[in-house]
C-alpha cells in the first residue's frame, strides 16, 4: 500500500504542500543565526541593544549615554578623539596651545656686546643719540613715524645751529648692512647739503659698503667700534649712558608707527609675536626673540 502513496496523485499534493513550510524554515533560521551574530557582536562590545520603540513613548536609549569599552561617553563615538576629548577640542588644544611664558632678560651691569642683543630699536637710537651729545653735539630725532632718511640729526654747537651731520641707525644684530642702505644716507645728505654721515649698525657692514663708505664721507660704527668710543668716555659718562640704554622696559620693542610699546600677542605657535596696542587701527607687528 505505502508504495503505492508515493506515486501519482496523492505524492504530488504532498509535495505542493510541503514547500511554503519549507520556505519558512529557511526564513526563520536565516532569522535566528543572524539574531546569533549580532548578541556575539554585542557582547564584545559591551554595548546593550536599545529598547524597542513603544508607540506614544519617546525612545529612552537615545537619552542615555553610549557604553563603549565599559567607559561611559557622553558623546557618540565617531565625535570623540583618542584621549575622550571632542574632536573640535583636540584642534582648539593644537591651535591654542599653551604659550611659553615670556621671562624678560637680565638687565645688564657692564658694557659687553650681549648690552645690543637685549636692548629694543627704540633705546639703541637713544644710545647713539646720547653718545653724539655727550661728543658736543646738539642732537635732534624723534621717537616714531617717517624719519626722511634719517634717525639723528647733529647740529653745531654754535649760535647758527646748523646741521653738520646726519646718523642712521640699524639695530638687527644680525643684519649685515649693504651698499644699498649707505645710498640711501648719500642721498639725505646730499638733499640737506651735509657733508659727514654716520652709519651705526652693531651688525657690520659688507665689504662693498665699507668701500662706498670711503669714497662718499660716511662714518660706519659696528658693534665693536661703538662699544669702543664708550670705553672712551670717563666712568660717570659710561654709566649715564649705560642707564640711557637700560632705561624703563628696554626689551619692550616699540611701535615705528605709533611711538608705544608693543604688547604681547598670540599666535598659532608657542612662542608668540609683538603686535601694537592700536590694532586693528596699526598693524605693526614684530618676532619675540628669545630671551
Amino acid at each position: 500500500m505505502a508504495p503505492h502513496l508515493l506515486h501519482g496523485p496523492t505524492l504530488a499534493t504532498l509535495s505542493g504542500g510541503l514547500k511554503p513550510i519549507g520556505a519558512l524554515a529557511l526564513a526563520a533560521g536565516a532569522l535566528l543565526f543572524w539574531l546569533a551574530g549580532d548578541d556575539e557582536a554585542r557582547l564584545a562590545t559591551g554595548r546593550r541593544l536599545p529598547a524597542s520603540p513603544v508607540p506614544g513613548r519617546r525612545n529612552q536609549s537615545s537619552d542615555r549615554p553610549l557604553r563603549a569599552g565599559g567607559r561611559i561617553a557622553s558623546a557618540p563615538i565617531d565625535s570623540l578623539s583618542a584621549d575622550g576629548g571632542s574632536a573640535r577640542q583636540a584642534r582648539e588644544r593644537i591651535v591654542l596651545a599653551p604659550r611659553q611664558p615670556f621671562e624678560p632678560p637680565t638687565r645688564p651691569e657692564m658694557w659687553s656686546p650681549r648690552l645690543f642683543e637685549v636692548i629694543e630699536w627704540r633705546r639703541f637710537e637713544a644710545l647713539t643719540e646720547a653718545l653724539f651729545r655727550q661728543s658736543g653735539f646738539e642732537t635732534r630725532s624723534q621717537s616714531h613715524g617717517p624719519d626722511s632718511g634719517a634717525d639723528v640729526w647733529l647740529h653745531s654747537a654754535r649760535a647758527d645751529g646748523r646741521v653738520v651731520g646726519v646718523v642712521q641707525c640699524k639695530h638687527e644684530i644680525d643684519l649685515c648692512v649693504g651698499v644699498d642702505r649707505l645710498r640711501q644716507l648719500l642721498g639725505v645728505m646730499d638733499a640737506k647739503g651735509v657733508a659727514r654721515g654716520h652709519f651705526v649698525a652693531p651688525g657690520g657692514f659688507t665689504a662693498d659698503a665699507v668701500a662706498f663708505a670711503e669714497a662718499n664721507g660716511i662714518h660706519l660704527i659696528d658693534g665693536q667700534r661703538l662699544l669702543g668710543l664708550v670705553a672712551r668716555r670717563p666712568p660717570e659718562a659710561q654709566r649715564q649712558l649705560l642707564d640711557v640704554a637700560l632705561e624703563g622696559e628696554f626689551w619692550r620693542p616699540t611701535c615705528p608707527s605709533c611711538g608705544i610699546k608693543l604688547v604681547e600677542r598670540r599666535g598659532l605657535d608657542s612662542q608668540g609675536f609683538w603686535g601694537c596696542a592700536n590694532h586693528p587701527r596699526c598693524r605693526c607687528t614684530m618676532p619675540r626673540r628669545r630671551s
